[in-house]
């Protein structure tokens, strides 16, 4: 089934979704092409894992809008700046930016040394803003322009096996805030997008982590966390990518510097 927004549609603009081989990111990426964007930058680390996730989405297809000629391969890790030259590159101008990264280890304060808590904010807050700096004067000149970053509930309830996270995320979520406005009378709109638990690798091997350390079974672990959501249940990663496209729509113009909460009603509910 193609999503549907209405009139919605992107086409004319080009999109880059950084670490949408799996997870979020791809489920983005799937959401971005139904909404008939000219081309989407796959990225991932490796050249293996985004050729993988490209004939993913071209086998996954319903219908015959996504083929070869609108998945452009963007290999290359965005926390370095090698990397993100080589991303940026690959990907060309785009006017919808999504910044994603897999999370920094999971654990406690004390287990973190200060090379550990720079990595973190390297990955997760300084590559964002790297690669928003970068796009922003090919959206400005072109008066439109969309940056979403996809970043975590943790941002406001703090989850404390994921003390890194909680940092660097919210570091990042002040910086965009103040960018937002200044961009916004250029035609451009910054978001973040909070998800909370949604069925993610990320998500199983944090449940792996707690496992562990727990002495218990994985699937223990995984129904505990199910029951604390209103929901009961975890979060679909196309649905979480279908909300992240509607921020890339011109309907979505007037919503600027907003921190949207994606996590089946659990804020202020103890993890």
């Amino acid at each position: 089934m193609s999503l549907q927004l209405g009139s919605s549609s992107l086409k004319g603009r080009r999109a880059l979704v950084c670490a949408s081989t799996r997870g979020l990111g791809l489920g983005t990426a799937k959401a971005l092409l139904q909404l008939e964007v000219d081309s989407v930058a796959i990225n991932g680390r490796t050249t293996e894992s985004v050729k993988a996730a490209i004939d993913k989405l071209i086998q996954d297809s319903d219908d015959q809008s996504i083929d070869q000629q609108r998945l452009v391969a963007a290999p290359g890790d965005v926390s370095t700046q090698e990397g993100r030259t080589a991303v940026l590159k690959a990907a060309g101008p785009v006017q919808i930016l999504v910044n994603n990264a897999g999370g920094p280890p999971p654990g406690d304060f004390d287990s973190f040394d200060e090379s550990a808590w720079h990595a973190a904010l390297e990955q997760n807050m300084v590559a964002p803003l790297m690669l928003a700096k970068a796009a922003i004067p090919y959206m400005k000149d072109k008066k439109w322009g969309r940056i979403v970053n996809i970043t975590s509930a943790s941002v406001r309830a703090p989850i404390p096996i994921l003390c890194l996270s909680n940092g660097a995320r919210a570091g990042l979520t002040g910086a965009m805030a103040g960018i937002a406005r200044q961009v916004a009378c250029d035609g451009i709109t910054v978001n973040n997008v909070l998800p909370g638990q949604h069925d993610t690798d990320r998500l199983r091997s944090n449940h792996e982590t707690l496992a562990a350390r727990q002495g218990v079974e994985v699937a223990q672990v995984r129904k505990e966390a199910q029951n604390k959501i209103p929901t009961k249940s975890f979060g679909d990663p196309n649905d979480f990518g279908a909300i992240v496209a509607f921020l890339c729509t011109d309907q979505a113009k007037f919503i600027v510097g907003q921190n949207i909460m994606v996590d089946g009603g659990a804020a202020n509910i103890s993890i």
